[in-house]
């Protein structure tokens, strides 16, 4: 059984992504893409994907709304979003996210979430 990104601890779950981006970008030394190191990287995004379960996907939408002209937000409002979807997905956004959600969390994230409420 996969262990979803919210049961995971947060070390795991941290070590998982910063293992993905690093596959990524590679060590920093121009290379050749060949088919073994391109569905490397094609695996390593779609471990992200996986990894950030979703949270950004409310986001993404509502801007997608907005540029549509379907909802109108305040300049204020934009910039919320757009601040969001720049910042980097944090553990914490997962575990609130599955909360939400009505999900179980691992555990130890509600030492995590008290900290950072």
């Amino acid at each position: 059984m996969i262990k979803q990104p919210y049961e995971m601890g947060a070390n795991e779950w941290r070590l998982r992504v910063v293992k993905a981006n690093e596959i990524i970008r590679g060590n920093g030394v121009p290379e050749r893409i060949t088919r073994g190191t391109g569905s490397a990287m094609l695996n390593a995004y779609k471990e992200l994907e996986f990894l950030y379960f979703g949270v950004k996907d409310d986001l993404n939408s509502k801007l997608k709304r907005l540029q549509a002209g379907e909802i109108t937000l305040s300049p204020f409002g934009l910039l919320r979003i757009q601040v969001e979807l720049e910042r980097p997905v944090r553990y914490l956004d997962v575990i609130k996210k599955a909360k939400r959600l009505g999900l179980s969390p691992n555990p130890s994230a509600d030492n995590i979430t008290h900290c950072h409420e």
